[in-house]
């Protein structure tokens, strides 16, 4: 979900609120309502904000957290997001066979350290 905060320029370089609109179900729907709303007056701009509501499940909320944190990792590491579109389809196949591989060695980890058949 997208919100769009309306502001307009005080004085030099102080822009402040003025409307929040939405919610949009995109970035393109919100995209195509500021493009109705254009005008010649360089003193508003628009700046589109993600919204998401709350997750009440405390479990799918640290998962949750644990994603975000891992993707900003990933944008340090990497220099990008899986948003990328520099790979094939061949080698997105082979980075997940690389991750379930980790996974299931992980597996074996636990089990042999718990007595796990």
């Amino acid at each position: 979900m997208i919100a769009v905060v309306i502001q307009q320029q005080i004085g030099n370089s102080v822009w402040t609120p003025v409307q929040v609109v939405g919610p949009f179900h995109s970035q393109e729907a919100a995209e195509r309502w500021t493009m109705t709303q254009r005008t010649s007056r360089d003193s508003i701009c628009f700046q589109y904000i993600q919204i998401e509501p709350p997750i009440v499940d405390p479990i799918v909320r640290s998962v949750v957290v644990q994603f975000q944190r891992r993707s900003e990792l990933g944008r340090q590491k990497y220099g990008t997001d899986l948003t990328r579109e520099d790979l094939s389809l061949a080698q997105w196949v082979q980075h997940l066979q690389e991750e379930l591989m980790d996974a299931i060695n992980y597996l074996e980890v636990l089990k042999s350290k718990f007595n796990i058949p």
